[in-house]
């Protein structure tokens, strides 16, 4: 799925000599905004999503504000507020590994207007690592769209290399 404007931007430029111009993030945004809608509006209990949003959409990152995922929601929300002709509020919640901030997702109302931009942390790796998560991401979140992917590589000292440490 390459709807991340970074991620094929990023291929682009390494498989081709000349990468496109950066006209093209806008198109994928509101591509990205337009199908968060339209999920949001199919959701269980459409006849209340005819009218949404009618008030103010509370974005909710759980990692601290200048990051990689505060980035994108802060660039995703610009454009679907326009979108949507209703502001949209980026709000950070770091802490826990990012449980913290799905914690405040999932004790808000269940209206559609408060939505985690979550990261791998706390959805896959907070319930194998705690042993009393007070959440359980497959039945208390709902996904609605993938807004970014980005490569993650981890480097070693060679005299520290996994393969040769004791576990």
């Amino acid at each position: 799925m390459d709807a991340s404007g970074f991620v094929v931007r990023q291929r682009q430029h390494l498989t081709r000599r000349r990468a496109r111009p950066v006209r093209r993030l806008p198109r994928v945004l509101l591509g990205m905004a337009l199908a968060a809608a339209a999920m949001l509006a199919l959701a269980p209990g459409a006849a209340q999503a005819q009218n949404w949003p009618t008030k103010p959409i509370k974005f909710v990152v759980a990692y601290p504000a200048g990051g990689g995922a505060d980035f994108i929601a802060r660039l995703f929300s610009e454009r679907m507020s326009k979108l949507l002709d209703q502001p949209i509020v980026v709000e950070n919640r770091p802490g826990a590994g990012g449980t913290l901030g799905a914690l405040s997702v999932v004790r808000a109302d269940p209206d559609g207007y408060t939505l985690l931009i979550a990261a791998i942390s706390e959805i896959s790796i907070a319930p194998a690592t705690y042993k009393a998560l007070p959440y359980d991401p497959e039945k208390d979140l709902v996904p609605v769209i993938q807004l970014a992917r980005w490569p993650q590589i981890r480097i070693f000292r060679p005299t520290r290399c996994p393969s040769s440490s004791p576990m």
